[in-house]
């Protein structure tokens, strides 16, 4: 399917950047556990970021889903003595598009289909008990600078935005806007092997 559509890129590629908050301060009442974050649009990795774009007006989308064993608990040496998270079920709808050959938007909207959770905070702590919960919205763009497949070597610009639409109580979102930048390098070293290098930063509640 291609559709006629005008992009702006530089101007949606520097809101991207600038939506990261000012406000860095911790926030200690609560933590996010959803640690997994599906690389978006054409990628070789599943988490990690290469530095391939979709083609202009070109589509993709798909569903990733992860588990996670007791991804979030309470420790005291090397002793368990709590559980916060039991068991986390999530499934992440993704879909992209190409603005340039060198430029694809992409969006990430995590599902929570099982959170076994206990509040920690509660006095005494309550049994776990499972809750359907909505995870943060991601929002973000990939500008390719060079490319890998003419060369050698790689190299992206990804800002991203997270919205605060997860439930936070139960440990499974932020309490707040969240943005940042991630610089993804990729390379071929072998004609069937590529290897892949992603550094970043995130700020926010």
């Amino acid at each position: 399917m291609r559709l006629r559509v005008k992009s702006l890129a530089v101007l949606l590629i520097s809101l991207f950047s600038f939506l990261a908050p000012a406000d860095l301060l911790a926030d200690t009442q609560t933590f996010n556990a959803m640690f997994f974050k599906p690389a978006i649009g054409r990628n070789f990795y599943l988490m990690l970021d290469g530095t391939q774009t979709l083609k202009q007006l070109q589509f993709d989308v798909g569903e990733v889903f992860s588990f996670g064993y007791h991804p979030l608990q309470i420790v005291q040496g090397n002793t368990r003595t709590a559980g916060v998270i039991d068991a986390l079920l999530v499934s992440d709808f993704v879909a992209s598009i190409g603005a340039l050959d060198w430029l694809q938007f992409g969006v990430d909207m995590p599902v929570v289909l099982l959170n076994r959770f206990s509040d920690p905070q509660a006095t005494p702590q309550p049994p776990m008990k499972n809750y359907f919960d909505i995870g943060d919205l991601r929002l973000e763009a990939k500008a390719r600078v060079l490319d890998s497949c003419k060369g050698y070597i790689g190299l992206a610009f990804i800002p991203f935005v997270t919205l605060p639409t997860g439930k936070s109580e139960h440990y499974v979102g932020d309490s707040g806007l969240t943005g940042g930048l991630k610089i993804a390098l990729d390379g071929r070293v072998h004609p069937n092997l590529n290897l892949t290098f992603n550094v970043g930063y995130q700020g926010g509640r």
